[in-house]
């Protein structure tokens, strides 16, 4: 299974749309300008918590969160940041919100605890494992979540948000590319090419729950091209993780809009 490159990071690996009027704001670029420096654009402030299980056995639950730090970016990107990634709080009580939301869960599932050990040890982690520059102008976040509570497994589910710096505005699929034929026909190729299946076969045969697959709002941009993504259960089941592919700017041609 190829594993998403935040899923490395992470320990186990959802993107938000919004609306904004792209024409004129930027400029078609060629694909080998659209890479900034991939230095990174805000640092992160790590918060690791361990609320012990309230029973009084050797249990707990760990929450680990990542924010960035905005001190350093203008206010009015700093705001929107906070307004499509944690419902416009800051950080500090965005993750003091979160870690008592969990901690709640898990007393609360305490009430069953039957004496059985290792799935006591619950946890909720939140990264931010990527942030980059397209275009020098569009800034990438990209948050992943996971969290076990109890079971064979824990659960992850990755989120991309692609903001316009110039604007402040969220950027949606609609402001990248034309959602015609060309499009669709471009996902499907590199969706099946990313499950080794022929150019006709169903994608059932590469394993996906379903014959055919739309085009989805999941997306997100690298220096390359245009990427779609669906998290686990969207479109295939867990043990195939995050399924991702990039389509390169160059074969969008006319469809791209950026």
């Amino acid at each position: 299974m190829k594993q998403h490159r935040g899923a490395r990071l992470l320990r186990g690996a959802v993107l938000l749309a919004g609306t904004m009027a792209f024409a004129g704001a930027c400029k078609k670029e060629k694909p080998k300008e659209a890479a900034s420096a991939p230095a990174p654009v805000f640092p992160i402030i790590a918060e690791n918590v361990v609320i012990p299980f309230p029973l009084g056995e050797d249990f707990g639950l760990t929450v680990s969160i990542e924010t960035p730090d905005l001190s350093g970016l203008p206010d009015a990107l700093g705001e929107l940041i906070r307004a499509v990634l944690y419902d416009r709080m800051d950080a500090a009580a965005y993750r003091e919100q979160v870690t008592a939301r969990e901690k709640a869960g898990y007393y609360e599932a305490a009430k069953d605890f039957d004496g059985a050990g290792a799935s006591w040890n619950w946890r909720y982690d939140e990264t931010i494992p990527e942030r980059y520059l397209v275009f020098g102008h569009i800034l990438v976040i990209e948050r992943v979540r996971y969290a076990f509570t109890g079971g064979a497994h824990g659960n992850y589910g990755i989120q991309y948000v692609a903001l316009d710096m110039d604007t402040n505005r969220l950027i949606t699929l609609d402001d990248v590319a034309a959602r015609d034929e060309l499009l669709k026909r471009l996902m499907e190729e590199a969706l099946r090419e990313r499950l080794g299946i022929g150019p006709d076969a169903p994608f059932s045969e590469g394993g996906l729950f379903e014959d055919t697959v739309d085009i989805p709002e999941t997306f997100f941009l690298t220096p390359e091209g245009l990427g779609f993504f669906w998290n686990p259960y969207e479109i295939g089941p867990y043990v195939m993780g995050v399924i991702e592919v990039v389509i390169p700017y160059e074969k969008l041609g006319d469809a791209l809009i950026l």
